[in-house]
């Protein structure tokens, strides 16, 4: 069989499985699997596939169904869907039958960033606790009082709009729905639950300080699910998120940075892997030897390991450390990202990709040195269609003999003549504490099959490779990092013969935007760029942004304390340096980086007279989300390229 180039058209033909979650008895995986389509819709699905393999079973008929989640005896699933406007809790039986509504929540659940899943299942099956803003309908606004009043820091919403008058509180429902309670009530977010084994208090995390919009101080706390009282367990200046209770009860685990304030959107600090006592006594360190990000934790059924995800060197992994501390050990692939995963008393089930692989579930023992066994082929009948180029692994030496890490996609055709040269892009991710790594994504496929080599290079400041690598941008974002950056370039181009140093490209999104912006203000090597969501004014992005701790943990202080260098590192300060023919492309509900970042760099080339187009994306945040908007942003740097590279 003859097989074909990826096309943007393949946006509508890849299935996405996420969310694996193993049954009470072990024998079975439900998981959500969703696909966009021409119609402009991201559709998502509840699937039932057995532990052994063999064709996963559609659950729900919803075109928003997700965070399905097992009762403990087994026989429903609770889930989150929006069919009825609204996010709210419905159930369904797992051996068939039609969904029912369980809340009538008139604000929905909510889902805080940074918060763990929406809704949790008490331990004897009789409640569910939840989250939600509250159940008061907003009212309708007249032209006599449609004006907005801000009165503090974080009143954006990402994605766009505002923040709606009130806090996210804990609640619970009974399963029959006839009793809904409130459990917390403050004037801040709480998030993040979790259920001890008794049933009798809930694990949250809130940052109850007296400014919460102004530092990232989120601590963890117990309530009692009958008194509804409140204790602090934890009083860091750091955060900590995702608390897991013992199947014992005598610990809570949870992930915590405790080197200080640090940024909400994109944390400097690598978080590891604690365990507390629920009064708030004997907080230990279990990851320690682990020197990378670490987030997830969840208990083994006897209580004596801790699972968790941490990404190391490209592959995010699953490891496992026991409950005192001491050596790590991974659990799955070294080659795999694992995005998430969920643990019965034997086995362990995720979901994971790789370059050429989208994701599918996987399930293996528990037992050291056991085969994982992929249960789902979703895109199994696509990738026989299609031909994906080679990835190609490399690392190569900084300017200052520090090791760098790599991948080159290559054009899925590419001719074996020693003469034949292809162009090439230089793809840098966001963050700045991002990484690449072996993670699907269809975009550099796309790219790749028009005949472009794909660079992946992971500078100072990705994570993956330690605190110190982690801070080697602090305070220097354009400085070491554009260095590296440089070096992989130039490595790449003398590793690969068949690159055309003539004929480079770069691109990136959001920081990756940013550094985009800084490289054409730096050097004219690249002779085409693409810029997204992209941040062109560090003093201007301050105050635009919903995330002012970012540069105020990036650059050690606030803009009117760090002018000098925030005005030097900015890509608008050196701008009559700029001749490279760029393209700017941003959502216009983006409150992540606003707008107006992209709108200065554009007017200042354009009346520069650099080749240069901006195109705004309507009802778009940080990151496009509908699929026509996706096709036709893949589309336009694809043409972009080919204008100014072939």
């Amino acid at each position: 069989m003859n097989k074909r180039p990826i096309t943007p058209a393949d946006l509508f033909e890849i299935q996405e499985v996420s969310d694996p979650q193993l049954s009470p008895n072990g024998k079975w995986i439900v998981f959500v699997m969703k696909q966009a389509n021409s119609s402009n819709k991201n559709i998502s699905n509840i699937y039932l596939v057995s532990t052994e393999g063999g064709e996963p079973r559609r659950l729900t008929n919803g075109d928003s169904d997700s965070v399905p989640r097992w009762s403990p005896d087994g026989q429903w699933i609770a889930f989150k869907s929006s069919r009825e406007d609204k996010p709210q809790i419905w159930l369904i039986p797992v051996d068939g039958g039609e969904a029912k509504q369980l809340t009538q929540l008139k604000r929905g659940l909510s889902s805080p960033m940074w918060g763990n899943a929406a809704h949790a299942w008490s331990p004897d099956g009789k409640w569910i606790a939840f989250l939600s803003e509250g159940d008061e309908e907003i009212p309708e606004r007249t032209a006599a009082d449609d004006m907005t009043v801000i009165d503090r820091v974080f009143y954006k919403r990402s994605g766009g709009g505002f923040r709606e008058p009130g806090a996210t509180h804990i609640w619970t429902t009974s399963v029959t729905g006839d009793t809904v309670e409130q459990i917390t009530d403050s004037d801040w977010d709480d998030h993040s639950i979790t259920w001890s084994p008794d049933g009798k208090r809930i694990a949250f995390i809130s940052n109850r300080t007296d400014d919460p919009d102004n530092n990232a101080n989120n601590d963890l706390f117990v309530v009692d699910v009958t008194t509804h009282a409140v204790r602090q367990l934890t009083n860091t200046p750091g955060p900590e998120f995702q608390p897991a209770w013992s199947p014992d009860g005598g610990r809570i685990a949870y992930i915590a940075d405790p080197r200080g304030n640090d940024s909400k959107d994109s944390p400097n600090g690598d978080t590891h892997v604690w365990t507390i006592h629920p009064d708030g006594s004997g907080p230990t360190e279990v990851s320690a030897e682990l020197d990378q990000r670490c987030r997830a934790p969840a208990w083994s059924a006897d209580g004596h390991w801790i699972y968790f995800l941490a990404t190391e060197h490209g592959a995010t992994r699953v490891f496992r450390v026991k409950v005192e501390g001491g050596a790590v050990e991974p659990v799955t692939e070294p080659e795999q990202w694992v995005e998430s995963f969920s643990l019965s008393d034997t086995q362990i089930t995720y979901a994971a990709s790789d370059f050429t692989m989208p994701g599918e579930i996987f399930v293996t023992s528990l037992q050291p040195e056991s085969a994982p066994q992929q249960v789902t082929h979703m895109n199994r009948n696509w990738l026989t269609e299609i031909k994906l180029g080679d990835v190609e692994h490399f690392t190569c030496r900084s300017h200052d003999d520090l090791w760098i890490e790599g991948w080159l996609i290559k054009p899925p055709f590419l001719s074996s003549e020693e003469r034949a040269k292809y162009p090439a892009v230089l793809w840098i991710h966001g963050g700045p504490h991002s990484t690449f790594g072996y993670r699907f994504r269809i975009y550099y496929h796309i790219l790749a099959a028009q005949g472009y080599g794909v660079m992946l290079i992971n500078p100072r400041g990705s994570t993956g490779y330690g605190q110190a690598f982690v801070d080697g941008c602090l305070n220097d974002w354009g400085g070491e990092d554009y260095q590296d950056l440089m070096a992989g370039v130039d490595d790449a181009v003398s590793r690969f013969k068949w690159i055309d140093p003539d004929r480079l490209g770069v691109m990136g999104g959001s920081y990756g935007g940013y550094m985009t912006n800084w490289i054409i203000t730096q050097t004219d090597r690249f002779k085409a760029a693409v810029s997204d969501a992209s941040v062109s004014n560090l003093h201007s992005f301050y105050g635009t942004s919903m995330f002012q701790l970012l540069v105020e943990s990036q650059f050690g202080g606030y803009p009117w304390e760090r002018a000098e260098i925030l005005w030097e590192r900015s890509p608008m300060k050196h701008i009559a340096n700029a001749k490279t023919p760029t393209l700017f492309t941003h959502g216009e509900g983006d409150n992540d980086v606003h707008i107006t970042q992209s709108e200065e760099i554009y007017m200042a080339l354009k009346k520069r007279s650099v080749p240069t187009r901006f195109v705004r994306y309507p009802r778009e945040g940080h990151g496009f989300s509908e699929p026509l908007h996706r096709k036709d942003w893949i589309e336009r740097v694809i043409d972009w390229f080919d204008t100014y590279l072939k």
